[in-house]
């Protein structure tokens, strides 16, 4: 969904429409509005931080590019950084350094392909918060996760499987329509074992048992 709204994906059927803009006739005026932070981080792994910055400057033609370059690092902590290769960060770390590269074009919706898979709970706190902050200053966010804990933090949250939207709503609604009708007991063990699970899923008060590693 998200790489069919930036143009990377054909759409099947339907259609996509961006403040009033069908993306297939107007993919070009729609990637003017709109940030999309891939997945996979793409920044040159050879240029600094700063060099990464300047080349996206260029890119989208930023006004006062390099003053904002510079205060939007800061803001997103890489001000230490500046001179450090890409190649060198860490994956939280690149993270930022790729949402900065498209804040500094100010879009009004900025789209994120799973923005804190693969990263530290910090750095994954570290991005929430930063993302709180823009939907905050009056940027809307839309964003992809399997981290359940970080939709407390959004104002209306999809759940879609295969293609198809399964549930939807504000996140206190939908946390009362799952199994248990919200009453989640979370328990974090050193070494879970089948015989564990087993004897919770005997119990006749507990309805669902989610194994995820240790938790």
């Amino acid at each position: 969904i998200v790489e069919a709204i930036v143009g990377r994906r054909g759409v099947s059927k339907g259609r996509i429409n961006v403040f009033g803009l069908d993306c297939r006739d107007n993919q070009l005026e729609v990637n003017k509005l709109i940030g999309f932070v891939p997945q996979h981080p793409e920044i040159d792994f050879r240029q600094s931080v700063l060099e990464n910055l300047r080349s996206s400057v260029l890119r989208w033609s930023v006004g006062s590019g390099e003053q904002k370059a510079l205060s939007i690092a800061g803001e997103l902590g890489l001000s230490d950084l500046l001179d450090v290769p890409a190649k060198n960060l860490s994956g939280g770390q690149m993270r930022l350094l790729s949402i900065a590269m498209e804040l500094l074009r100010e879009p009004r919706v900025l789209l994120l392909d799973e923005p804190t898979s693969g990263l530290d709970p910090v750095s994954r706190n570290q991005i929430i918060s930063i993302l709180s902050d823009l939907v905050a200053g009056g940027t809307t966010v839309l964003y992809t996760t399997h981290f359940m804990d970080e939709l407390e933090s959004c104002d209306e949250v999809i759940f879609v499987k295969k293609g198809v939207l399964v549930a939807g709503g504000e996140p206190d609604a939908l946390l009362k329509k799952m199994v248990g009708g919200g009453k989640i007991v979370e328990l974090t063990l050193a070494k879970p074992s089948d015989a564990v699970l087993a004897s919770l899923n005997a119990l006749k008060s507990v309805a669902h048992v989610i194994s995820e590693g240790r938790v």
